[in-house]
């Protein structure tokens, strides 16, 4: 599925991660880090 909206992405899971962890209150590190991997 992941390549049929965008073909030059990739799925990133992280374990022990969820769906709050991009928020301060969690680990916003380990998410920022993957999305300037991406962005670059």
């Amino acid at each position: 599925m992941k390549d049929r909206v965008l073909s030059h992405s990739k799925f990133i899971e992280i374990q022990g991660l969820n769906h709050d962890s991009a928020q301060n209150y969690c680990k916003p590190e380990i998410v920022a880090k993957e999305l300037k991997r991406f962005f670059k």
